[in-house]
């Protein structure tokens, strides 16, 4: 039987930055958030599905399409060297998932949030664009990937982010 396609359209904002090398989550965070979403692939029939990637800065990789084949090279290129400006701007990533719906045709549509951010960490500016995604009636779903624990996390030249000389998890 062929399966029923579903008409929505699903932009992933995809978090590159350098906290998501930490090596709680094997391999490390970036590396299984790509291995759930490869995952997941097969389960589409018919969706929609666009990628951003954003750290300090945020950027399109790919607009929505249903071509699988392109979604899948799209995720097997994501890397933390995507974007180069350090930092998670979420709400920047947030802002620009609700454009690029906005354009979207179809009235389906929903954010897919993958981040290691912490919930009491997420900035007031982010809780404004969550804010004005319930405003524009999308739905946001979100992907969390880390452990309680927590794990150093790398810098790009070696050694671990730290703050006040101590190391941040």
């Amino acid at each position: 039987p062929i399966a029923a396609r579903h008409v929505v359209t699903v932009m992933m904002a995809l978090d590159v930055s350098a906290s998501m090398h930490a090596r709680d989550i094997a391999p490390d965070r970036l590396a299984r958030a790509r291995l759930e979403l490869l995952d997941w692939l097969p389960r589409l029939h018919g969706e929609r599905v666009g990628m951003i990637v954003f750290a300090g800065e945020t950027g399109v990789l790919l607009p929505p399409t249903d071509d699988i084949d392109l979604l899948r090279r799209a995720i097997d290129q994501v890397d933390s060297h995507l974007i180069e400006a350090p930092g998670t701007n979420m709400a920047a990533a947030l802002d620009l998932a609700r454009m690029q719906l906005a354009a979207a045709p179809g009235h389906t549509k929903a954010v897919l949030l993958v981040s290691d951010a912490e919930s009491g960490s997420v900035e007031p500016a982010a809780q404004a664009a969550v804010q004005a995604l319930r405003n524009a009636h999308l739905s946001l779903f979100v992907l969390a990937v880390g452990s309680d624990s927590g794990a150093p996390v790398p810098l790009p030249d070696g050694g671990f982010a730290e703050r006040d000389g101590v190391r941040v998890l």
